[in-house]
């Protein structure tokens, strides 16, 4: 018979049973008790994963044991995604072993088809199952604008014979500018493929053929297009 020396015993095994519980069992073997974690994909969160000495091993009363408490499975480093391909995106999450959703959304710094936010930030932690929703660009939002204009009528001898048409965005982009013979009213004004805003002004500038001109301005809004 090999001793294990005067006032030994072997270190029960504690693994899987809670902080309370393990320590309660150590203590009640003579043992001190410290606390440490570390990840693990089997045991579950805040329960015992391994002890140090380990159990079953021979160690003498007063001694101290470390039990190891688990913090759950480590999980992978969450990746910036933005800017990647809808395809990159799903790629590196599947590759995770995440599940992915997709939302789109307009957006004027990345192009359509490329990511623009994720649910769950860079560096955050996350373990295979775990449902990560992206926004994919649609790009940017298009705009268009279209207008019938009815010439004033006649007013005693004076009367329109043009018009200066002029449409700026809420930006003070000119989008259309044009002179029209009174021969085209009423005149359709249509312009499309605006982008950065989806309002300005429109500005009609009517020439009399007294010489002078009469201005009209109003507050206009653009539909979306796409």
């Amino acid at each position: 018979v090999i001793s294990s020396g005067k006032g030994s015993v072997p270190v029960p095994d504690v693994s899987g049973k809670s902080s309370d519980d393990a320590t309660s069992k150590l203590e009640a073997e003579g043992f001190k008790v410290s606390t440490d974690y570390k990840y693990s994909d089997t045991v579950a969160q805040g329960k015992v994963v391994e002890t140090a000495p380990s159990a079953g091993t021979s160690a003498q009363k007063g001694e101290t044991v470390t039990i190891y408490l688990s913090r759950g499975p480590e999980g992978t480093e969450m990746p910036n995604l933005i800017g990647q391909t809808e395809e990159q995106a799903k790629s590196t999450l599947n590759s995770m072993g995440c599940s992915v959703n997709v939302n789109t959304e307009y957006n004027t710094t990345q192009e359509a088809g490329k990511v623009v936010g994720q649910s769950i930030d860079p560096g955050v932690r996350v373990t295979s199952g775990t449902t990560v929703t992206i926004a994919i660009s649609k790009g940017e939002p298009s705009y268009g604008y279209k207008a019938t204009i009815t010439a004033p009528s006649a007013s005693g001898d004076t009367y329109v014979v043009s018009a200066d048409i002029t449409l700026t965005d809420s930006n003070g982009n000119t989008l259309f500018s044009q002179s029209v013979d009174i021969s085209s009213f009423p005149y359709t004004l249509e312009k499309t493929g605006i982008t950065g805003s989806d309002s300005g002004t429109l500005k009609i500038t009517w020439n009399l053929n007294n010489g002078t001109q009469s201005d009209q301005t109003q507050s206009v809004s653009f539909t979306q297009t796409n």
